[in-house]
């Protein structure tokens, strides 16, 4: 059966600032790939230097150019606009260096043209001093460009807490509230100091799509991802944390430290993949201090390799103070290696510097390795006077899963630990002296299984690419004996198209559809797809994305019940179509209900709307008049007690 294109496409732009605020254009010296400048970059010289950077036909040529022309006249609202491009320090121009950029003027936006697609490199340049920026202003926002070979940082930016300089390798945020770093990528940042994002005191920062890959590979420090001091409200989202590397400490992935346990950081749809740490262990989390909550995450493939430790820490997620949360996450092929038999594979605590509280619900445990073989999902010990609970249920493990042990000078009294309903894993009590701490109820096994959508991404370090989409929407429902999709994309990099899949048992997909993509944007878009093939069986769908390298990604699975045609509450036949002047509705109720139409242009618009009308049971006719209508392509939208049914009208 021929799928119809349900072309309903709407364009929502983002608001970025008042009526009063202004725009300003930086452009290189190309116009290669660009959304926002008509020509390229022009130098500033000091003379006929009015009105640079105020228009797409007078743009700037480097971001520092701009700050010198206006940097003292930025106000909250203004919105610069940085087009496609390398800025970069002995590239093109080379009289400059894109570095040092300290705000302090709350509500300003700086927004790229994409990941990869707008850049700023520093090429290692100053010695360890040039960080990108430090932002010390409420609602800042920094958004669709990558960062790379930035070499600055602690002691350069930021700000020392409880001794330690709270600067990252590139962005730096502290003191300021409702900042926003929107699908940037930090990749191949910094040789030392902290990592290439760090946020310190007193910030509440979202962290949403792209990522902080690659930095420092070999380093004793930075890392991917800081958060250091008090009062720090942290969300990551969408964020790939991969290939980080510290070989000394922990945290090579995402390193959270609050004395006062004050912090709370929240992770969700994130992927904190092939860090390596150092003896500090927690290669791709560690938690001093706070409140971390990771959902429906993964967490895969972190490994500690050192001779002098870690001890009593996970490779995956290490704990030595705080509460950790993990909730729908997937812990897997974390490996600890070296001379010290006292590391774990996935999760690892010991309350070394103050109390811990591990929760893990319905999460999955596969492939990870401890040093102690007894501990390769999760290990915990004892440590004086400080106490750890944990608190397991409907959770998977694999060989060699939990060890739970004491010490010869540490008391239980005090530690708790309880699984419930993980299909009874095996269990080690051990140290000199061990703790038969209660298990709970332990025999059903889980009714869940953790299966995280997480961000795409290809290659490693020598090419690695997050794959450019960011989907924030994709739902199935029943209208009418079909099955319609609806997707919404927050912003599109390099996406060339769609692919929609159906599958019947969840595994085996075949492609049914295509949709072509709107492309790059700083806009919303909305798409929808009618599948017609009414299947009598549970369908399930997902999308492929595919750019135009031809690389693809794949967005989770949804399912739409069976039986669609039996859950019709109308049946509705439009004609005659084609028409010119009117067009009938025959709509068949089975139950009393509220009906509206709309009529739809192709892109989206609402050109007229009829209002709601209470119908009762039986065959209804509405006539609608056409005559005045354009000739061309509309939708009627019938909405029967708020189920929509889409239907193309053609009018002559």
């Amino acid at each position: 059966m021929t799928k119809n294109l349900l072309v309903l496409i709407s364009f929502y732009f983002i608001n970025v600032g008042t009526l009063s605020s202004t725009n300003y254009y930086v452009n290189d010296g190309f116009t290669t790939n660009d959304i926002y400048c008509i020509v390229s970059g022009t130098r500033y010289t000091g003379v006929n230097s009015v009105g640079r950077g105020l228009s797409p036909s007078t743009p700037v040529l480097t971001l520092t150019y701009l700050f010198t022309l206006y940097g003292s006249s930025f106000a909250a609202g203004d919105t610069i606009k940085i087009d496609a491009g390398i800025y970069a320090k002995g590239g093109t121009p080379s009289v400059t260096t894109e570095s040092k950029f300290n705000i302090t003027v709350s509500g300003l936006t700086f927004i790229g043209a994409g990941m990869g697609v707008t850049t700023f490199s520093n090429n290692f340049h100053g010695g360890g001093t040039d960080y990108f920026m430090q932002i010390n202003a409420n609602n800042t926002t920094v958004k669709n460009m990558t960062f790379t070979k930035y070499y600055g940082g602690a002691p350069n930016s930021g700000t020392v807490y409880n001794g330690i300089n709270t600067g990252g390798q590139v962005l730096s945020i502290y003191n300021a509230t409702g900042v926003v770093i929107e699908n940037v990528s930090l990749f191949d940042n910094g040789t030392n100091g902290n990592a290439a994002i760090a946020i310190g005191p007193n910030s509440t920062v979202l962290l949403k799509g792209g990522g902080s890959n690659c930095n420092a590979t070999g380093s004793s420090y930075s890392g991917g991802i800081d958060a250091i001091g008090n009062a720090i409200n942290l969300t990551i989202q969408n964020v790939i944390i991969a290939y980080n590397s510290k070989t000394a400490f922990g945290g090579a992935g995402l390193y959270v430290y609050s004395i006062h346990n004050t912090n709370v950081v929240n992770v969700k749809n994130s992927a904190i993949i092939n860090n390596i740490g150092g003896q500090g262990g927690g290669a791709g989390v560690y938690c001093n201090g706070g409140n971390v909550t990771i959902r429906e995450s993964s967490i895969l493939s972190n490994t500690v390799s050192t001779s002098g430790g870690p001890y009593y820490v996970g490779a995956g997620i290490g704990i030595v103070s705080g509460t950790m949360t993990l909730t729908k996450c997937k812990i897997s092929d974390n490996k600890s290696f070296g001379a010290s038999t006292t590391s774990f594979g996935g999760v690892g605590l010991t309350p070394s510097s103050g109390n811990v509280t591990l929760k893990i619900d319905s999460c999955s445990f596969s492939g990870n390795t401890g040093q102690r073989t007894t501990g390769n999902d999760i290990g915990a010990r004892i440590n004086g006077s400080n106490k750890f609970s944990i608190t397991i249920n409907e959770t998977t493990f694999s060989a060699g899963a939990i060890d739970i042990g004491g010490g010869s000078t540490n008391s239980c009294a005090g530690n708790t630990f309880k699984i419930t309903n993980s299909g009874n894993p095996t269990i080690t009590y051990s140290g000199s002296g061990p703790c038969a701490l209660g298990a709970g109820s332990n025999i059903s096994s889980p009714y869940t299984f953790a299966s995280p959508t997480i961000p795409s991404f290809t290659g490693n370090c020598t090419n690695f690419i997050i794959l450019p989409i960011e989907l924030t929407r994709f739902e199935g429902e029943c209208s009418n004996g079909q099955v319609i999709l609806n997707w919404q994309t927050a912003s599109e990099i390099n996406n060339s198209e769609f692919k929609i899949e159906r599958s019947t048992n969840g595994i085996d997909f075949e492609t049914i559809g295509s949709v072509i993509s709107l492309g790059a944007s700083g806009r919303i878009n909305n798409y929808s797809y009618i599948d017609e093939d009414n299947l009598d069986v549970t369908c399930y769908y997902r999308l492929t994305q595919k750019d135009f390298d031809g690389k693809t990604s794949s967005s989770k699975i949804i399912s739409v019940e069976h039986a669609c045609a039996r859950k019709l509450n109308s049946e509705i036949i439009t004609y005659p179509n084609p028409s010119n002047d009117y067009v009938v509705l025959d709509i068949k109720l089975y139950q009393t209900s509220l009906v509206s139409i709309d009529i739809v242009n192709e892109i989206g618009r609402t050109i007229k709307k009829y209002d709601a009308n209470k119908y009762d049971i039986g065959m209804t006719s509405i006539n609608l008049d056409i005559s005045k209508l354009n000739a061309g392509i509309y939708f009627l939208k019938v909405l029967v007690n708020d189920q929509p049914t889409i239907q193309k009208l053609v009018k002559l």
